[in-house]
């Protein structure tokens, strides 16, 4: 499929190296300081959306951002999990997180939150409308695993890979 753009179509926000998720109708490109900017692929001309944030005032003021080599998912239901961190300023977008945000797109609210037992640097999904499974790429190479809808911690993955950064699921 090729995408056309109405003329003077212009992003004005520093989105996280174009990584994006696409889910139902729209793409979702996080920002670098922690918007998130959806994009409409439904029709003929990709529509961009009015971009929402994905941090409160507070937790902007804390510099919580996005960050990670795969810094966002999409399950089977629609939500999204954005890998986050604190202390964020220019340059951390690649550093990954300790907390993985969980958000509702049609609310645009976020559901829950999920804490790493290891930093995170990149996300991958899979599952069906049953169980729900994240996999986070660690520091350390290594590939954890959560339930995504309970955020339980339940086990690693021992992979023999040099750079299992990204992890693509069979639904």
């Amino acid at each position: 499929m090729i995408l056309k753009r109405e003329p003077g179509f212009k992003i004005k926000v520093g989105l996280n190296r174009l990584t994006s998720i696409s889910r139902l109708d729209s793409c979702y490109f996080p920002t670098f300081t922690g918007n998130l900017l959806p994009i409409k692929l439904s029709g003929k001309v990709a529509q961009p959306q009015k971009s929402w944030s994905l941090v409160s005032d507070d937790e902007r003021d804390a510099g919580w951002r996005p960050g990670g080599g795969i810094p966002v998912i999409a399950d089977s239901t629609g939500e999204l999990y954005v890998l986050m961190h604190p202390d964020g300023k220019d340059g951390t977008h690649k550093n990954g997180g300790g907390e993985v945000w969980v958000y509702d797109v049609k609310s645009k609210k976020r559901v829950r939150k999920i804490a790493l037992k290891n930093w995170g640097i990149s996300l991958g999904m899979t599952g069906g409308d049953g169980r729900q499974i994240m996999t986070v790429v660690n520091a350390d190479l290594g590939i954890d695993v959560y339930d995504a809808k309970t955020g339980d911690y339940l086990n690693a993955i021992a992979a023999s890979l040099s750079t299992p950064f990204l992890i693509e699921g069979v639904n």
